[in-house]
């Protein structure tokens, strides 16, 4: 996870530097190697002739680049520029003349001769705002003296420019044609790409995790430029047109880009006031309105220094808040974001001010800064965010490595308890069982030893009275043993073994035995300790058969019913009287342990024979 952050973050920093030297290299002017003449010095006469003017027009010394609000504030209307130029011999390969700006519309004239025009006179066009080359027909250029004429008509509401002329190879302007197209188009196409990459991408994370406000901030600044790069760059032609709304657009997300910066600014700083928020949101619309308001209400009323003024404000005062606000959050923010951020933010608020205070003002060989100048903040703050990104895996995998050595520390600890808890268990269980044993043992068994040995002692027992007494001993003692057999809730095997113990007795009384004894339903209540309550039970009943009744055959059937199964002992013998057998204990022993197993015990007799059925429940 760790490689994966810090790899994120040299891919990026390798995309920054990589986009960076792209911009150098192709930003660079053209060497001079290129063979191509540059044109900064003419003439000029307004007038509005369709052909160029003669030697006996008012022409005036002109220098390049020609931008009307300097030179001649409020000029509008037809011009004429004039450049002489010598050549020592006439070109033999294709040329060209060319220009970075010719502002609103401008046609060539080489020697006389049309050889180009970028849109029509009297008619508002902005494809002169952008790179422009003409190619130069064969045989219009001659050795020695050579005449270049431009016209250009400046319209209202748009400032007249003409950029400085450069006459060579076809070849090679048109590789400065690529260049400036670059550096005018492209490099604004990238930013507003990145911007509105970042912006989208900050925006959808803000939206799931609401606390990462700063970040929405940004991403809401960087909607603002991208939005901003469109107007500013006429790739709307309907806005374009209309200046006045072009404006107003162009103003309101200048505004919103630098009130979002400012918010956004506070928020990396570490200080979050919502009504301090408020408060700089409603100052920076008061802002716009106030401009608005100087522009196009008191328009040529107010001193242009007052109108100068506001507009500057609009963006000079954000952008330094915003840059105090980043020099003060070194104390508190990571020195490695705050730095580059730092430096970035210079870069950016500093090119922005020196490209409004002059239009003209552009970096790297004509960037012009309006449409780059947010371009270091964005690299910068993608960085951060990448880099921010990779801490978040970092600690995520660090916390998913604790989580996982206390989880496994955990089971450990949980097996080991397991383990002593199922000991504890074990010899609870052996401790319990042996009680039982001991206590069975001792009312049982010992108690019948007890009594023969009285009988043995008083010489008061025949032989057969002490065999007796033994072979009930005995009988008991298999009793316990049987009980210890597990029965896995199945009745089956504890009647088998009873069967097994008592036929051979019955049959050497004479007495025969019925088994009709099915598959049953399992018994949860079928413990060691209950079952030998069932053997004894059972054991008592043909105790009873083989002393009292006489009977000649002993019918064993079991039933299943609702809630439970019966298990029925019934002999043919001659009865006895219930009422007698209820005043001695034989029968309410086996009553007490029918009740203890959660069963229930009933005995019927006439002198057609005894009936013992036990109920013994499924659950």
């Amino acid at each position: 996870m760790k490689r994966l952050a810090w790899a994120c973050s040299e891919r990026w920093l390798r995309c920054v530097g990589a986009a960076l030297a792209c911009v150098l290299l192709l930003a660079a002017p053209a060497r001079a190697d290129d063979g191509a003449m540059t044109l900064t010095e003419g003439e000029f006469v307004l007038g509005d002739a369709s052909a160029p003017p003669g030697d006996d027009a008012a022409w005036q010394r002109v220098a390049l680049p020609d931008l009307w609000d300097d030179s001649r504030p409020g000029t509008l209307g037809y011009a004429w520029y004039r450049f002489r130029f010598s050549l020592p011999r006439q070109p033999d390969t294709p040329q060209a003349v060319f220009s970075t700006r010719m502002r609103t519309v401008a046609a060539i004239f080489v020697n006389g001769t049309q050889v180009g025009q970028t849109g029509l006179f009297g008619k508002p066009d902005e494809l002169g705002a952008s790179a422009q080359l003409f190619q130069i027909q064969p045989g219009l250029l001659k050795t020695g003296s050579n005449v270049l004429h431009v016209r250009l008509w400046v319209e209202p509401d748009h400032a007249g420019r003409l950029a400085k002329l450069q006459v060579g190879e076809w070849v090679a302007l048109r590789q400065a044609l690529d260049r400036e197209r670059f550096k005018y188009d492209t490099t604004g196409e990238i930013t507003f790409a990145l911007a509105l990459g970042m912006g989208a991408f900050g925006l959808s994370v803000w939206w799931r995790r609401r606390d990462q406000t700063m970040l929405g901030y940004f991403s809401l600044t960087a909607l603002a430029l991208a939005c901003q790069i469109p107007v500013d760059s006429d790739w709307w032609p309907a806005l374009s047109r209309h200046h006045v709304l072009a404006w107003q657009v162009m103003s309101t997300l200048r505004v919103a880009k630098f009130t979002f910066l400012v918010l956004y600014s506070l928020r990396f700083a570490g200080w979050c006031n919502p009504r301090v928020e408020r408060l700089i949101g409603l100052a920076m619309v008061a802002n716009l309105a106030l401009l608005d308001l100087l522009v196009f209400e008191f328009d040529g009323v107010v001193d242009p220094a007052i109108l100068y003024t506001v507009n500057y404000g609009t963006f000079a005062l954000p952008g330094t808040a915003a840059l105090v606000l980043i020099l003060l959050s070194l104390r508190r923010a990571p020195l490695a974001e705050t730095v580059p951020l730092l430096l970035a933010h210079v870069v950016s608020v500093a090119g922005s001010m020196a490209a409004n205070i002059n239009e003209s003002t552009e970096l790297l060989g004509g960037v012009q800064y309006l449409r780059l100048h947010m371009l270091p903040l964005l690299l910068v703050m993608g960085w951060i965010v990448s880099r921010r990104f990779g801490a978040s895996l970092d600690a995520a995998e660090r916390l998913n490595r604790e989580l996982a050595g206390r989880i496994e520390a955990k089971r450990v600890e949980l097996e080991a308890n397991y383990r002593r808890v199922a000991d504890l268990e074990a010899q609870q269980a052996v401790a319990v069982e042996r009680a039982r044993l001991m206590s069975d043992m001792h009312d049982g068994i010992g108690g019948q030893l007890i009594s023969a040995l009285g009988l043995v002692e008083a010489g008061a027992a025949s032989h057969e009275q002490v065999a007796a007494a033994l072979r009930e001993c005995i009988d008991d003692l298999r009793l316990a043993i049987d009980s210890l057999e597990p029965a896995d809730d199945d009745l089956l095997p504890v009647l088998g073994n009873l069967r097994y113990r008592l036929e051979p007795r019955l049959k050497a009384r004479g007495i025969a035995l019925e088994w009709q004894v099915g598959d049953l339903p399992r018994l949860e209540c079928l413990t060691p300790g209950n079952v030998l309550q069932v053997l004894r039970i059972l054991q008592e009943a043909f105790t009873n058969v083989l002393k009292h009744t006489h009977a000649s055959v002993v019918h064993v059937a079991t039933s299943t019913q609702a809630g439970g199964i019966t298990i029925d002992v019934r002999d043919d013998g001659q009865g006895f009287d219930e009422h007698a057998c209820a005043q001695g204990r034989g029968l309410a022993n086996m009553r007490r342990r029918a009740r203890t197993v959660g069963g229930d015990l009933t005995l019927t007799s006439s002198p057609a024979g005894t009936t013992l059925s036990l109920l013994l429940p499924t659950g």
